[in-house]
C-alpha cells in the first residue's frame, strides 16, 4: 500500500505529539502480545518487511523541520526491520514481564532509525513468547496502529472486506440516525392519527437537541475555564518536584462481553460508558483506601475523539481529544452510570474536539514554527488526571507469524504528571485494561491496583445489576406467550394475534428475552411446547411459578392456573372406562379394598360413649361425652367391633337400616348461626350424608354405603 504524497509530511497532529514530548513524558505506544508457542524467525521478518511495505511511515524518520516547513518523513540510510528488533528472556513470572514493559517505554528511541521497536521475549511460563510492540505516537493515532498490526496477522486478508463493510454500516447508522425515534408504544400509535404522532415526534426531536446543546454548552464552559484558571489544577494524582522516570505498568483479568451486556440492560448506556464507571470506582477505592485521602471531587479523563471517516484507513493521526468529569462522590451506581452517560454525550455532542484539530492542521501543520513552548505543554498535560481510550480488537482468534495470539493488551501514553494512562481493548469477546502511571512514593502501587480492582468492581456493579433486572417485571406478552407455549391445549382464546400461528419463532431468542428460571427453561420438550400429560413436568412447573410469583406479573394467577392444570391430569389419568352401577362388582371391590383413616379426621378406635349400650336412645337434653375406652378394640367381642365407629365389616353380613344412627346429638340452647355464615362441609360429611339425600342432621353418620360409591362419587365429580 502506497500512501499518497500528501502522507510524506507530518501533519498538524503529528507535530504535536513530537513537540509535547519530553524525556520523564514519552509519547510512546505499546501493545504486548503473547503465543502459547516460540515463533519462526523467518516468518516474523517476512511479517515486518511486509508491514515496511504497506506503511512506509515504519520504514521512515521525520527529517527536514523549519519554521515555515513541517518534517518530511525520510528513509534511512542502510536501515533494516531487523535493526529494530531486540531478543530477550526473562524469568518465567508475569511480574517480570510488567517489570520489562516498564523498564522500556522509559527509554527514548533514536531518531536516527525508524520511531518503533519489537522486543521478542522469551522464557515465560509454559515455555511461552510475547511481542512488546513500541511505537512513537507521531506515526499515527490508535486506529492506525491497529489497522496496520493487523494487516501482518492472519486478519489481514479480511481487512478489506471489513473497510467496505463499516462503510456500508456508516450509511446504515445515517439512515437510521436521521429518523427520529419513535417514543410512542406501537398499540398507542394505532389509536392516534399521522399528525398527531409527526407532531409529538417533532417536539421530542425539538426537546432531545435543547437537552444536548445545554450539555454541551455546560461542558464546554467549564472545560475552558479548567484549562485557563490557575485554579483548575487537580490534587489528586499530583505531587510537587519533577515527574519521575520510572514507571509501573500492569493488565487486568478479562470480562466477558455478555456480562457487560447484563450491567447495560439494567443500568443503561454503552460499553465505554460501563468501563469508565467501573474505573472511577477503581481511583475512588484507591484514594479513599490506600492512600487515605481523596480532595478531588471528579476524576478529569482525556478522552480520544477519532474525527475518521468509515473510508478513511490513513496511517497517521487523525483524532482530537475532549476532558470529561465523572463523579467520585458517593452515588449509587444507576446515578454514576447516568452521569458518565451525560459527559460522554457532551463530548460526542461537542464541536470543540473539531475545531481544536481543524487549528492544528491548518496552523502547525503548515507552520511548524508557531508551535507553544513546552511550558504550555506541560500545563495543559498535567490538568487532567489521566487518559481513557478504548482501542478495538478483533472478536475472534487471530495468529501472527504461525502463532495464535492468546493475549492482546494495549497502553497508551500519559498525559502529565503523576497521570494514569488507561486502555481498554476487547479481543475474543473478553475486555481488558492495561494501565501506566509514574512510579513515585506518594502514590505506590497506582497501576497495579486499579488493574486488580478492576475485575473485583465490576463484578460488584454485575451483582447489583442482576439484582436490578430480577426487581424489573418481563415485557409485555412474555406471560401471555409462556402460557401459550407450556399449555397449547388450552387453545387461542384471548392470545394476542402474533402468538397464535408462529410455530416457527426461534425459542431460543424467545427464552433469552423472557426473564424466567432455568427450571421452566428447561422443561421445554421439542423447543414449542410442553408435555402436558407428564405430571412431573407439571408439578415443577407450579413449583416454578409458587416459588417466583412475586417476580412475575400475573405470577398468582399463573401458579392458580399450574395447579389446577396438574390436578386436572391427575383426575384424567387415574380414570378408567366409563362404567355404570350395573357393570361395577361390589363384593370385588370390598374385597381389595379398605376404608382407611387421614389425619383430617380424630381416631375414635378407643373412645366410646359414656352410656351404657352404644345404641340405647337418647332424649332431647342429653348430649353424648366420650371418654377413653379402657378396652383396646382388638378385644371387643365381634358384634361389639361391628358397633364401633368407622369399623367396615368384611364378612357377607347384611347391612344395618341406612337411618340407624351410632350417635345422635339433640339440640343444645347455643345461640343459631347467621344464615350468611354458612359453616363449610367437607367432602367426607357429603359422603356420609349422602348424595341427593333430604335429611340434613348434623351428627357423624356410619359409611353404609358399598365401597363402590367412592369410586362413583369421584368419577361423577370429574
Amino acid at each position: 500500500m502506497k500512501e499518497p504524497q500528501a502522507d510524506m509530511h507530518l501533519n498538524g497532529i503529528d507535530t504535536v505529539f513530537l513537540k509535547a514530548e519530553h524525556s520523564r513524558r514519552l509519547m510512546t505506544v505499546t501493545s504486548l502480545w503473547t503465543f502459547k508457542t516460540r515463533l519462526d524467525s523467518e516468518l516474523v521478518y517476512e511479517a515486518l518487511e511486509k508491514l515496511c511495505e504497506s506503511y512506509p511511515r515504519f520504514a521512515r524518520v521525520p527529517r527536514h523541520e523549519g519554521f515555515f516547513k513541517p518534517a518530511t518523513w525520510t528513509v534511512p540510510v542502510g536501515w533494516r526491520p531487523q535493526d529494530n528488533i531486540v531478543v530477550h528472556t526473562l524469568n518465567p513470572s508475569k511480574l517480570s514481564l510488567q517489570q520489562y514493559c516498564a523498564e522500556q517505554v522509559v527509554i527514548p528511541f533514536d531518531y536516527t532509525k525508524p520511531l518503533w521497536e519489537l522486543h521478542a521475549i522469551s522464557g515465560l511460563e509454559d515455555d511461552r513468547c510475547a511481542f512488546f510492540w513500541k511505537a512513537h505516537h507521531s506515526l499515527a493515532d490508535g486506529e492506525g496502529f491497529i489497522r496496520a498490526l493487523l494487516s501482518t496477522t492472519s486478519l489481514g486478508a479480511t481487512l478489506k472486506k471489513i473497510e467496505e463493510q463499516s462503510i456500508v454500516d456508516h450509511r446504515q447508522h445515517n439512515k437510521n440516525t436521521n429518523k427520529p425515534a419513535s417514543v410512542i408504544p406501537k398499540h398507542i400509535q394505532d389509536l392516534l392519527p399521522s399528525f398527531v404522532i409527526q407532531a409529538f415526534s417533532f417536539i421530542c426531536v425539538v426537546v432531545w437537541h435543547i437537552y444536548c446543546f445545554s450539555l454541551v454548552i455546560s461542558h464546554d464552559v467549564y472545560s475552558s475555564f479548567i484549562s485557563i484558571s490557575p485554579f483548575g489544577m487537580r490534587k489528586d494524582l499530583y505531587y510537587k518536584g519533577l515527574q519521575s522516570h520510572e514507571k509501573e505498568m500492569a493488565w487486568s483479568n478479562d470480562v466477558s462481553i455478555k456480562d457487560i451486556k447484563l450491567v447495560r440492560q439494567a443500568f443503561g448506556g454503552t460499553l465505554n460508558d460501563v468501563m469508565l464507571a467501573v474505573i472511577t470506582r477503581c481511583v475512588k477505592h484507591y484514594l479513599e483506601g490506600v492512600i487515605g485521602k481523596r480532595q478531588d471531587d471528579y476524576i478529569n479523563l482525556l478522552i480520544p475523539v477519532s474525527l475518521r471517516q468509515p473510508n478513511d484507513w490513513r496511517f497517521c493521526n487523525v483524532v482530537s481529544a475532549a476532558m470529561g468529569f465523572f463523579s467520585m462522590k458517593d452515588i449509587s451506581t444507576q446515578q454514576l452510570v447516568n452521569q458518565v452517560r451525560s459527559q460522554m454525550l457532551a463530548i460526542k455532542s461537542s464541536q470543540s474536539p473539531l475545531l481544536m484539530y481543524q487549528y492544528f492542521e491548518h496552523v502547525l501543520g503548515k507552520i511548524p514554527g508557531l508551535s507553544p513552548p513546552i511550558s504550555i505543554y506541560n500545563h495543559y498535560c498535567d490538568i487532567p488526571h489521566g487518559v481513557f481510550t478504548n482501542v478495538p480488537g478483533p472478536t475472534v482468534p487471530i495468529s501472527f507469524a504461525g502463532g495464535e495470539i492468546q493475549e492482546y493488551r494495549t497502553f497508551p501514553p500519559q498525559s502529565g504528571k503523576g497521570s494514569i494512562g488507561i486502555a481498554l481493548i476487547s479481543y475474543c469477546g473478553k475486555v481488558s485494561i492495561g494501565a501506566i502511571a509514574d512510579k513515585s512514593r506518594w502514590y505506590p502501587g497506582l497501576a497495579d491496583h486499579i488493574c486488580q480492582h478492576f475485575t473485583d468492581e465490576f463484578n460488584f456493579i454485575l451483582e447489583e445489576a442482576k439484582m436490578e433486572l430480577s426487581k424489573k417485571p418481563p415485557r409485555k406478552g412474555a406471560e401471555t406467550t409462556v402460557i401459550r407455549l407450556y399449555f397449547p391445549f388450552l387453545g387461542h382464546t384471548n392470545l394476542p394475534t402474533k402468538f397464535r400461528a408462529n410455530q416457527a419463532y426461534n425459542m431460543s431468542l424467545l427464552l433469552n428475552d423472557i426473564q424466567l428460571p432455568l427450571l421452566v427453561k428447561a422443561a421445554i420438550v421439542d423447543h414449542n411446547t410442553l408435555s402436558w400429560n407428564n405430571l412431573d413436568q407439571l408439578s415443577s412447573l407450579w413449583t416454578v411459578f409458587s416459588k417466583c410469583k412475586s417476580n412475575i406479573r400475573d405470577g398468582f394467577r399463573l401458579e392458580n392456573l399450574s395447579w389446577r392444570l396438574w390436578y386436572r391430569q391427575s383426575i384424567l389419568q387415574k380414570k378408567e372406562t366409563p362404567k355404570t352401577s350395573q357393570d361395577i362388582n361390589y363384593s370385588s371391590v370390598n374385597q381389595s379394598r379398605s376404608l382407611r383413616r387421614t389425619r383430617s379426621l380424630p381416631n375414635l378406635s378407643q373412645w366410646q360413649p359414656n352410656v351404657a349400650s352404644p345404641l340405647l336412645p337418647l332424649k332431647k337434653a342429653e348430649t353424648i361425652k366420650l371418654v377413653p375406652s379402657k378396652q383396646p378394640l382388638s378385644s371387643l367381642l365381634p358384634q361389639q367391633r361391628k358397633k364401633q365407629k368407622f369399623f367396615i365389616s368384611t364378612d357377607d353380613t347384611q347391612m344395618q337400616p341406612e337411618d340407624q344412627l351410632l350417635f345422635k346429638k339433640t339440640h343444645t340452647t347455643q345461640p343459631k348461626m347467621n344464615s350468611d355464615t354458612t359453616k363449610p362441609v367437607s367432602l367426607l360429611t357429603e359422603m356420609l350424608n349422602g348424595n341427593g339425600s333430604q335429611k340434613t342432621s348434623s351428627g357423624l353418620r356410619r359409611c353404609q354405603s358399598r365401597y363402590g360409591r367412592l369410586d362413583q362419587f369421584f368419577l361423577n365429580a370429574a
